[in-house]
């Protein structure tokens, strides 16, 4: 399986949404710090991407199962995956 990097995903949403990082944080309850730390990393705890996915109103999981179109999605936007 390819290693995703959930954080790049994040910073992908933030980025359509137009969403700043000091109102993400707002809607999930978390200081801006854990904001940065959270955007830096490879993976996220399940029930925390569950509630990220419902403010940001995107299925981070389907990274998962549809790789290559999320990848294609990514790369566009010079945003990578993979580490």
């Amino acid at each position: 399986m390819k290693s995703i990097h959930v954080g790049n995903l994040i910073k992908l949403r933030l980025s359509q949404l137009g969403m700043t990082k000091a109102e993400f944080a707002r809607r999930i309850n978390k200081s801006p710090q854990n904001i940065h730390d959270l955007l830096t990393r490879e993976s996220v705890d399940t029930n925390l991407l569950i509630t990220i996915g419902e403010v940001l109103n995107y299925n981070f999981f389907k990274a998962f199962i549809d790789y290559k179109q999320v990848d294609k999605e990514l790369k566009s936007k010079n945003i990578y995956l993979e580490k």
